[in-house]
């Protein structure tokens, strides 16, 4: 089985962007045990939307981890202005 993106990619679709939308929750009852956390034991939710070049929505998902087991990288250009 290969990535989403090797399928998009073998079906034609070409990505433009996606927005993503991160928030600190609580992980609750099924979740925390499914986590191995304790409920109540804080998580990051993502949200992300992903787009063609035609500006139609690919795909959408919802994602939840564990606060203590993940990291984010973030780098930051200025583009010139034209």
């Amino acid at each position: 089985m290969g990535s989403l993106f090797e399928l998009l990619a073998e079906r034609g679709v070409r990505l433009r962007d996606a927005d993503q939308r991160v928030v600190a929750v609580p992980i609750d009852g099924d979740d925390a045990a499914v986590l191995g956390v304790a409920a109540g034991e804080p998580g990051l939710r993502f949200a992300s939307l992903a787009r063609d070049v035609a500006g139609q929505p690919v795909y959408s998902a919802a994602s939840l981890f564990r606060g203590d087991r993940y990291e984010i990288e973030l780098r930051q250009q200025r583009l010139e202005e034209r």
